[in-house]
């Protein structure tokens, strides 16, 4: 039988903050390889990835202020500001339709975005909730 090492509230924090610039640093790459695509072709990329990129921009900004929001916090004022953050995405996504209220298509499809990166963007904080809490 294996044992569970317990994580001290340190090594949390470190890979919380790990987990962070990963997916910050994944974003950016794929900002970079969509902005290749752009200059090459923008209509192609238009037609197959443009809400692909308007998501990685929402996650990225996302996680850049998570970043900032967890400098210098403890483990439980992490735990508590990731679950205040998970709750108020979750609050959002029941509380609206998955229909825009306008009458314009491409508003419409940015609010429908909008909710698929905040369910992507939930996905992630429940990850780093989960390391927060980690009790081996």
């Amino acid at each position: 039988m294996s044992e569970t090492k317990k994580m001290t509230d340190e090594e949390k924090i470190q890979e919380i903050d790990r987990q962070i610039a990963r997916v910050i640093d994944l974003q950016e790459k794929r900002i970079a390889d969509y902005n290749r695509q752009i200059a090459e072709d923008y209509r192609n990329f238009f037609h197959w990835h443009a809400g692909d990129m308007y998501k990685v921009q929402m996650i990225r900004e996302c996680f850049e202020n998570v970043k900032e929001m967890l400098i210098g916090a403890t483990i439980e004022e992490i735990t508590k500001r990731l679950d205040r953050t998970i709750r108020l995405i979750e609050d959002e996504l029941i509380g609206r339709t998955c229909f825009g209220s306008c009458t314009d298509e491409i508003v419409n499809l940015e609010h429908r975005l909008k909710l698929d990166g905040k369910r992507e963007i939930r996905e992630k904080l429940k990850g780093l909730y989960m390391v927060a809490t980690f009790n081996g």
